[in-house]
């Protein structure tokens, strides 16, 4: 008998059974005895149901029934089933109890053609000791949808889902408050079946210049224990060029802070010269100064700075060249001379330019001295900053978002929380 159809307007499921006697319901049963009958009946109807038949919960307090539409029409059957009293589907096509039919509602979905949801989730960790990452898996932990042990990929670490979908949901992966405190961030590329993680991290490098060696090392370094072994270090000529992992961009500015000691004389300061998403120079610069000297035979020229001058002497006049461009708003210049007995004094004879000065010595009578002579020995200075020769002094830098080894973030405290949601096609 069916009763997938409407009674009378105002008519009831259980005065529907009473009229028709269906589930063994009697005229002058209680609405609450018929409803036991009903339900009795409709759960031992669903284990004898034919393909094409459903079983239906009605609202409130409405039975479970049976009914099919003998057209195999299943969609539209359905929709009629439940709409009218607002009830909720609960069957599947293929004539199961009631029982089986809410343990397999997601599948029944999967075979009208909708997407299943799945996700994943894991708490990577690598202790201090190493070994790799794995899941945390104890009491309080337990991954889920994982497929065999995360490796490792470069410097990333790939985490294998337990599956391979055909759309990609969402995935998270977040620092815990150990790994965040360190500015540890976390990215990741997604596949059907996989997601490859990259690690980043601020790089401060503590260097001490003078320490730098001449062949790159990473001597005259401290950096943080994640990046250890990543930074090196190499002085060439008057600057110090620092290799690091890659912070992403070349327009990530460095910035790049000088230390003072309480023992240092500090007459220097350290700037950075150049730099690109992977380097950092570093030079120091000084006061312009150099002393120029007449052995007997030759001019010899001494500087700490990164440039010598030459010199040449002509009819009472040394022609300074300082083998670099000077800034023109600062064009004056300080000098002086030890006393001799018969050179007494150093003065410019002529225009200074920005890249020349002319001075010449005198005699005590003040006049010019025309010929090289012991005793010639002038100091000049300008107050300006420029390259010194040899690295001096102590800096701190910054590189923001460096990329960070994934195998080098070992701790017993830290972990990441993972979690991910991909759609799978309807025929899984």
């Amino acid at each position: 008998m069916r009763i997938d159809v409407a009674g009378a307007r105002g008519e009831s499921q259980t005065d529907i059974a009473r009229r028709t006697g269906v589930g063994g319901v009697t005229p002058t049963d209680t609405d609450a005895v018929a409803l036991e009958k009903l339900a009795t009946y409709a759960i031992a109807a669903g284990t004898d149901a034919e393909p094409g038949q459903f079983i239906v919960r009605g609202a409130g307090d409405d039975p479970f029934f049976i009914g099919t539409d003998g057209t195999g029409a299943d969609s539209a059957l359905r929709t009629d089933l439940a709409a009218p009293t607002g009830g909720v589907l609960v069957g599947t096509a293929d004539g199961s109890n009631v029982e089986q039919n809410l343990a397999e509602r997601s599948t029944d979905l999967s075979a009208l053609g909708y997407p299943k949801l799945v996700f994943s989730a894991a708490v990577p960790r690598q202790p201090a000791a190493g070994g790799g990452f794995a899941s945390l898996n104890d009491a309080g932990h337990e991954p889920g949808n994982l497929s065999g042990a995360m490796t490792l990929s470069g410097r990333n670490l790939v985490i294998p889902f337990g599956y391979t979908a055909n759309r990609v949901g969402t995935f998270q992966i977040t620092p815990d408050e150990t790994f965040a405190g360190l500015g540890i961030t976390a990215g990741a590329s997604v596949a059907f079946d996989k997601a490859t993680v990259s690690f980043f991290m601020p790089l401060y490098i503590f260097g001490n210049l003078s320490s730098i060696p001449t062949t790159a090392g990473t001597a005259g370094l401290a950096v943080p224990t994640f990046f250890t072994g990543d930074v090196t270090g190499i002085k060439s000529s008057a600057d110090v060029t620092i290799t690091h992992p890659s912070c992403g961009a070349a327009t990530h500015t460095p910035a790049v802070t000088q230390i003072f000691q309480a023992a240092d004389v500090v007459a220097w300061d350290n700037r950075c010269t150049g730099y690109t998403a992977t380097t950092v120079s570093i030079a120091t610069f000084i006061d312009f100064v150099f002393s120029v000297t007449w052995n007997g035979t030759a001019w010899v020229v001494t500087t700490p700075m990164a440039v010598t001058p030459t010199v040449a002497f002509s009819a009472g006049v040394l022609t300074v060249t300082f083998g670099q461009t000077l800034p023109s708003n600062m064009l004056y210049a300080q000098m002086n001379s030890p006393y001799h007995a018969t050179v007494k004094g150093v003065r410019r004879n002529g225009n200074m330019t920005t890249t020349t000065i002319p001075i010449s010595f005198v005699d005590s009578a003040g006049a010019l001295l025309t010929t090289e002579q012991a005793g010639m020995t002038a100091t000049v200075s300008i107050p300006v900053k420029v390259k010194s020769a040899t690295p001096l002094g102590r800096v701190a830098i910054l590189r923001p978002n460096a990329s960070l080894d994934a195998d080098k973030i070992r701790s017993d405290d830290g972990n990441f929380w993972v979690w991910g949601a991909h759609k799978l096609a309807a025929s899984v």
